[in-house]
């Protein structure tokens, strides 16, 4: 089971290197059965030059993961069911708090950079 408002560290990439590169992403929608569905959004820092999506910046100490300015990069979200998390995906305590689940889920209705079919996954659920 996964509740909103958990980390999770699934591997997205590879550097030049070929070692992985990870990101943290945040469990927007609780998923309790194995064909459950739920909203993974990924937390980056904020870049020193170069755009990102200031819908919900995480400030210094609002997470622990957050070691310096992130923000919420809804354009990466993605929609997967449990199994698939189980899978691909690492638990990474502590959850977010309430409040700041809350200002992230905001943020999905109010950011101009999260892709359509998130964003009516998102509305389809309606978990507000």
């Amino acid at each position: 089971m996964y509740n909103a408002g958990e980390c999770i560290i699934i591997e997205t990439d590879y550097y030049e290197d070929g070692s992985s590169r990870a990101h943290l992403f945040v469990v927007i929608l609780d998923a309790r059965e194995d064909d459950d569905i739920t909203l993974l959004v990924p937390m980056d820092s904020i870049p020193e030059r170069g755009w990102y999506d200031s819908t919900t910046i995480i400030e210094v100490g609002e997470h622990d993961f957050s070691k310096k300015p992130t923000y919420m990069n809804y354009n990466e979200g993605i929609y997967r069911n449990k199994i698939w998390i189980d899978r691909n995906g690492k638990r990474r305590p502590p959850p977010v708090s309430g409040e700041l689940l809350k200002r992230i889920s905001l943020g999905i209705r109010n950011s101009e950079h999260v892709p359509g079919d998130v964003y009516e996954f998102y509305i389809y659920r309606n978990l507000d």
